[in-house]
């Protein structure tokens, strides 16, 4: 005669499992399978020890109780275990996971149930290097992740949420997907999707623009059309060291980049050391004199006397910020004697011809400002920001001596 009991047993594992009450013994055994699964994830997810001893003991009494059984008179050890165990999971607010580990008895002719056949997912994306994770449809917990190489792997049959990303890309890749047991799924999703418009200008014109290691032109201020996400830009020129950087853009952005190019030593090393042995010509342990302004040139006085500033194209309307760091570097690049990165000493601002200053000026007035450009950069003693022109504070005013004496426009 049926024990009671069991039956009642069996009747509050049915509603648990919201399986039901004409469910058969295999349909409940069945759902008990999967949760297996069900643990083993959270067991390879777990947060800490006491968590997945919890869940390593939930494994121990689910695989006993998968077992053979023993005669249907006299449960066995692992059943009055769970029994008990139920009792005091449901008291702790978690029975409703744990009641999965118990089926109903089955008679002894019955065979011993197999595990369902897995279902197999491969996940492939452009780009190559992404990774996608695969979520619980309902609970939103991860059961499994790994990277976009197209290999197949085994996962629990079920309702899932597949999410695809990559860290160079601003958008993400995200499905609900159905993998049936025995059944094989592929997916192959696109990132990065979207293009911007990338605008590089360099400091030296005739300068090569590299995207990603690909030569596609000069740098001539013209907009390219990029893919979205992570990119490396390059700009070389012979004679300069390359100029090198990381980007990011987003679809129907619009980025502009400008790249300074410093020549390398061994190019700018002759002209250097000529200026140093020129600044250090005079007798050892003599101090070299202040050397006065030259009078000013006559109304005649013109570029021919020496070469002007060499000027490049694309350096911006006079007065603007990129002019003045156009200006700024190559002034420095021809004048710097000691290598100190500014002019920052008579010798220096005096080894600068009148013809070239005059030419910065004639330079400067493109802009059309209202303003003397000796003022506008503070050498008449205004107030400037610090190396103005390249040329320090501490000699703002020796320059300032020596513009008058060549002739630009000053207010006194």
């Amino acid at each position: 005669m049926p024990d009671p009991r069991q039956a009642r047993f069996r009747d509050s594992i049915r509603q648990i499992l919201a399986v039901p009450d004409s469910a058969s013994p295999e349909r409940v055994r069945a759902v008990a399978v999967k949760l297996r699964h069900h643990i083993q994830n959270r067991l390879a997810h777990a947060p800490d020890e006491a968590f997945a001893e919890a869940r390593r003991r939930e494994l121990q009494h689910l695989d006993a109780d998968l077992e053979e059984p023993r005669s249907s008179a006299e449960p066995s050890p692992s059943r009055r275990g769970w029994i008990g165990l139920l009792g005091f999971l449901l008291g702790a607010g978690t029975a409703t996971l744990l009641a999965f580990l118990l089926a109903p008895p089955l008679q002894e002719e019955d065979p011993t149930p197999t595990l369902d056949t897995p279902a197999r997912l491969s996940v492939d994306a452009d780009p190559k290097d992404s990774a996608w994770t695969l979520y619980h449809a309902e609970d939103d917990f991860i059961v499994a992740e790994g990277l976009t190489d197209g290999l197949p792997r085994n996962v629990p049959d079920g309702s899932y949420r597949l999410r695809v990303d990559n860290p160079a890309c601003p958008d993400v890749w995200e499905r609900p997907v159905q993998l049936p047991s025995g059944e094989s799924r592929r997916y192959a999703p696109t990132l990065c999707q979207g293009e911007g418009e990338l605008i590089v200008e360099a400091s030296e014109p005739g300068a090569r623009l590299k995207i990603d290691g690909i030569d596609v032109g000069q740098t001539q201020g013209e907009g390219r059309s990029v893919r979205t996400g992570r990119h490396t830009v390059a700009v070389e020129k012979a004679g300069f060291e390359a100029w090198e950087g990381q980007i990011s853009i987003a679809s129907d952005e619009r980025l502009r980049l400008h790249a300074e190019l410093t020549p390398r030593p061994q190019e700018a090393g002759e002209a250097r050391e000529a200026r140093r042995q020129a600044a250090q010509a005079s007798p050892p342990g003599a101090t070299p004199a202040p050397t006065p302004p030259p009078p000013s040139p006559p109304a005649s006085a013109s570029s021919s006397e020496s070469p002007p500033l060499r000027t490049r194209p694309g350096a911006g309307r006079g007065g603007s910020k990129s002019w003045h760091d156009a200006i700024r570097h190559q002034l420095v690049s021809d004048y710097d004697a000691n290598d100190s990165g500014s002019l920052n000493t008579q010798q220096e601002i005096q080894s600068i011809p009148c013809p070239v200053l005059l030419s910065v000026e004639s330079s400067y007035a493109t802009g059309g400002l209202a303003v003397e450009m000796v003022h506008l950069y503070g050498f008449d003693g205004s107030d400037a920001p610090a190396n103005t022109l390249g040329i320090t504070p501490a000699m703002r005013s020796y320059a300032y001596d020596r513009m008058k004496s060549c002739g630009l426009r000053t207010r006194l």
